[in-house]
């Protein structure tokens, strides 16, 4: 088996090449692919994008080209050390001539037939974009001859639109006098920026998720440390978090584990600095003095061998880093003007490496914390296989999508966040209508609930059924009381019993149930009906009177113990409903309230009830 099967890929995730299919909406490529694709449908005549090496430049070309459509006659440049002569021929071939007629064409001839090609063009109202990739090698006579033809016009239109992609260096080429006139023809400028923490992490999910045989079924997951080593060392250039990905699932693939780990990450660094590229060990180095790349040659080879716990090692090598860190400061390049993410230097990788062997030592303080991570949350006393819940440790950003299956509860997928909203359980989903949202089940009890905008379900739409999930948020070091999960655990028959009859259309058992009040919410009405017990149980007749029959199907069933209010418990399942005058699907949530003066075989009742009506 090799390991795409082992992971359940249909192909590599982390490829290379710059696929669309793979395309991931940052923030800055979502501004860059509008902006740019504005401009074009504009008719704008220059345009520039810069990035750093590895940024998703040609990714962006390749999304853009998609979106365009067939009304744009495109040349695409990947090869811009060219003289004027040789761009002229590479626009002729790759919009469509002979290569073999154009050889002994001259220069003069070859601009005549791009012009003829251009007007023919336009009287098709179609439009020609010349895509330059790689920009800042362009030759300085090279890139008059493109001044000179983004002179060609038609009636004050111009007949051709130039897009320059390229490194950053191409902002300083573009400023140097001798090309003046060309940079002030340029009327959009944009620099793609490196990903964010959160960023590099949906990027990989992203890319998981589309290479998966099944995208609701994504197999690997990378643990919440190995994320955070990943976004320090690649700092947020997706192709260097390709590698690192690629590289780890190797190394999971090969002990037959699907969950990447911190380790796994550090094989990758490893095997990456230990290349001499632009990636490697040379990338980091700025110094030219040989006394300063001895000490750094040292530190990594100390680093990677696991000699950092070792106390007159780290003794030695900090006595020789701070001789050698003014001199490297001294001789580091200086970043671009007006640049404002430098590049990475050698003492950022002392800073970073350093920290990052740090964190490894308090593997073993954090063990604790880590089986909290690995253990399924008490509160879910009881799930149904294929369910799903979610539970966030309030205190350590982490964010866990949990799976109920026949062999027991396992954990699917797990991310860092800042979750602002307190401990206690909660309803997550996204609606049609409302978007996404997230509400307490206090609120949904009271007159006002608590209902906040989500930015969190888009990350588990794709792992959990339905449209909703419920959330679990405490302390990582919050442990449950057995007495109060053990009248928890006697929600689970008043609820089937609750439910058989209900089917069985007979109102006054169905109300013996509920509490004297009862608050039912909806995603569609601003405020919860609140009504009294006697109230609900009319309308409830009425509804039996006209409804003839009752098919109730009930799915996914999760009951949740409210850590915050143990004497709660809420029920969640997807529900099918028919009768004779309604047919419904979605989710249906109750809140269980434990009752002391209640009947003894009675003492949970349900207090408030939700409904979310399905896609």
């Amino acid at each position: 088996m090799n390991y795409q099967k082992f992971f359940g890929f249909k192909e590599a995730p982390f490829h290379q090449s710059p696929d669309p299919a793979y395309y991931f909406s940052s923030e800055t490529h979502r501004e860059a692919l509008q902006l740019l694709v504005y401009s074009i449908r504009a008719g704008e005549g220059f345009v520039q994008v810069t990035g750093d090496p590895g940024t998703g430049k040609t990714m962006l070309i390749r999304t853009i080209l998609r979106e365009l459509g067939e009304d744009m006659c495109v040349a695409l440049v990947f090869n811009p050390r060219l003289s004027p002569q040789d761009l002229l021929r590479a626009l002729l071939e790759d919009l469509g001539h002979d290569p073999a007629m154009l050889e002994e064409l001259t220069r003069e001839t070859m601009l005549r037939r791009l012009k003829a090609f251009l007007l023919e063009q336009a009287s098709q109202d179609k439009r020609v974009l010349v895509i330059i990739d790689e920009a800042q090698n362009l030759p300085l006579d090279t890139l008059e001859e493109l001044r000179l033809l983004s002179n060609l016009e038609r009636d004050k239109e111009k007949l051709l639109q130039i897009m320059l992609v390229g490194q950053r260096e191409l902002e300083q080429r573009l400023d140097q006098p001798e090309v003046r006139n060309l940079h002030q023809r340029i009327t959009i400028r944009y620099r793609i920026r490196r990903l964010g923490r959160q960023e590099v992490q949906a990027y990989i999910h992203h890319r998981l998720r589309i290479a998966a045989m099944d995208q609701r079924a994504v197999q690997v997951q990378f643990d919440a440390r190995a994320l955070r080593a990943i976004y320090r060392f690649s700092r947020g250039i997706p192709r260097v978090v390709n590698i690192l990905c690629e590289r780890s699932l190797m190394s999971a693939y090969v002990v037959g584990r699907k969950t990447i780990y911190v380790g796994d990450v550090k094989k990758a660094m490893t095997s990456i600095s230990g290349r001499q590229d632009e990636y490697g060990i040379k990338f980091f180095l700025r110094s030219r003095k040989p006394s300063a790349a001895l000490v750094t040659a040292l530190l990594l080879v100390v680093l990677f061998a696991g000699w950092l716990h070792r106390p007159e090692i780290v003794q030695t090598l900090s006595s020789l880093w701070a001789e050698q860190e003014t001199q490297v400061e001294k001789t580091r390049e200086p970043a671009p003007a007006g640049a404002d993410d430098p590049e990475i230097n050698l003492a950022a990788l002392h800073r970073d490496t350093s920290a990052f062997w740090k964190s490894l030592e308090t593997d073993k303080a954090a063990k604790d914390e880590s089986d909290t991570l690995q253990n399924p949350p008490q509160e879910v006393f009881s799930a149904s296989p294929g369910s799903s819940y979610v539970r966030v440790l309030t205190d350590v950003g982490h964010l866990q999508v949990w799976k109920k299956d026949q062999e027991g509860h396992t954990l699917s997928y797990s991310m860092e966040i800042d979750w602002p909203y307190g401990q206690g359980i909660f309803l997550m989903g996204k609606d049609p209508d409302q978007g996404e949202y997230l509400y307490n089940y206090s609120g949904i009890m009271g007159e006002s609930p608590f209902r906040k905008k989500s930015p969190f379900f888009k990350h588990v739409d794709h792992l959990v059924p339905g449209n909703a999930v419920p959330v679990l948020a405490v302390q990582s070091e919050y442990n449950i009381n057995d007495l109060h999960l053990d009248k928890a655990g006697e929600v689970k028959p008043v609820f089937e019993e609750f439910l058989s009859v209900w089917q069985d259309m007979s109102a006054d058992d169905m109300f013996e149930h509920y509490a004297g009040v009862i608050t039912r919410h909806y995603l569609d009405q601003p405020e919860p009906d609140v009504v009294f017990r006697e109230e609900a149980h009319l309308r409830q007749q009425n509804i039996f009177h006209r409804s003839g029959f009752i098919e109730l199907e009930v799915n996914r069933p999760v009951f949740m113990l409210d850590p915050l209010d143990p004497e709660t418990v809420m029920v969640i399942y997807h529900q099918e409903y028919r009768s004779a005058i309604l047919q419904d699907v979605g989710t249906k949530v109750f809140f269980f309230a434990r009752q002391e003066d209640a009947a003894k075989e009675h003492p949970w009742k349900i207090k408030a009830e939700m409904w979310v009506k399905g896609s």
